[in-house]
């Protein structure tokens, strides 16, 4: 997961959050995703899954869903790192 958390910026105040918090955070910003591409990122980041076999089980060509996990991964610590430099 250290390649969606926020970057260094954000570093300080991500720490201060409790584990279960973080979780939270990550979690609700991954619903915001297509169902699809969502689960093809938690399958890859989360599960370790190989992109060859997320493709055969959603009956997608390997490229696209490596292209959703990227788009995802991107999108999702962009997210994260926008809220947590954000004055509360």
């Amino acid at each position: 997961l250290d390649e969606v958390l926020p970057a260094e910026e954000a570093t300080e105040p991500w720490q201060q959050l409790t584990a279960a918090e973080q979780r939270c955070l990550i979690l609700d910003e991954l619903n915001s995703f297509p169902r699809e591409q969502r689960r093809a990122f938690t399958l890859y980041v989360l599960e370790g899954w190989d992109v060859v076999d997320i493709a055969m089980v959603q009956g997608r060509a390997a490229d696209k869903v490596w292209v959703d996990i990227e788009a995802v991964r991107r999108a999702l610590r962009e997210r994260l790192e926008k809220v947590m430099v954000e004055p509360t």
